[in-house]
C-alpha cells in the first residue's frame, strides 16, 4: 500500500484494504480480519464473514437452495427460480431441478452410503463425513487469525467468528494457542 507501507500477498487484498483509506472510512469501525473489509455496521460484518467462512444460514423451503445473505435469499424466494416444478411426495418440498429432488429424496430414505473407515460411522452426505474424519485425524483447517484457535468444523469456526468479538482473547506476538486437555486431540482456547 502506497498509503501506510502495508504489504498484501494478492492485487485483491490490496484492493479490499484500500478502502480503509477512502473518505468516511472512519466511520466503518467494524473491520474484517480475513480481508480488511470495514463496515458501519456490525450485523453488516457478520454477513460478510460469511463469505469467508462459507456458512449459509438462510435456505429456500422450495428448492434447498442456501444463502449466506439474506438479502440474497429474499431476491430468491420473490423470483421465479424457487417456484419449482418437481415436488417431493413426502413433504411437499417444491425443486426446480429433478437431480436436486433426487438428492432431497435421500432425507427421508433413511439411507447413509457414506460410512467411516475408522469407526463405521454413516453419513447421508460425503461432506458430513468429511468432517468426520477430521475428529479422528485431528485436523483443523479452519483458524482463528485473532486468537489462534483452530476448527475441525466450519460451522464451528463461524459461530466463533460471529461472537469473538466477545470472548476471543488475542494472541501477542509470537505466542501460541493454549491446548485445552479437556476438549480432546488438538483442541484449543481462546
Amino acid at each position: 500500500c502506497k498509503i501506510c507501507n502495508k504489504t498484501f500477498a494478492n492485487v485483491y487484498r490490496l484492493s479490499r484494504h484500500m478502502i480503509s483509506h477512502e473518505e468516511g472510512a472512519e466511520l466503518r469501525k467494524f473491520k474484517c480480519p480475513e480481508c480488511g473489509k470495514a463496515f458501519k455496521f456490525k450485523h453488516h460484518l457478520k454477513e460478510h464473514i460469511r463469505i469467508h467462512s462459507g456458512e449459509k444460514p438462510f435456505e429456500c423451503n422450495n428448492c434447498g437452495k442456501r444463502f449466506s445473505h439474506s438479502g440474497s435469499y429474499s431476491s430468491h424466494m420473490t423470483s421465479k427460480k424457487c417456484w419449482g416444478r418437481y415436488a417431493c411426495d413426502q413433504c411437499d418440498k417444491l425443486f426446480s431441478k429433478q437431480s436436486s429432488l433426487a438428492r432431497h429424496k435421500y432425507e427421508h430414505s433413511g439411507q447413509r452410503p457414506f460410512p467411516c473407515d475408522i469407526c463405521s460411522k454413516a453419513f447421508k452426505h460425503k461432506h458430513h463425513l468429511t468432517e468426520h474424519k477430521r475428529l479422528h485425524s485431528g485436523e483443523k483447517p479452519f483458524t482463528c487469525k485473532k486468537c489462534g484457535k483452530c476448527f475441525s468444523h466450519s460451522g464451528s469456526y463461524s459461530q466463533h467468528m460471529n461472537h469473538r468479538y466477545k470472548y476471543c482473547k488475542p494472541l501477542r506476538m509470537g505466542e501460541e494457542a493454549e491446548v485445552n486437555d479437556t476438549a480432546g486431540p488438538m483442541a484449543t482456547v481462546c
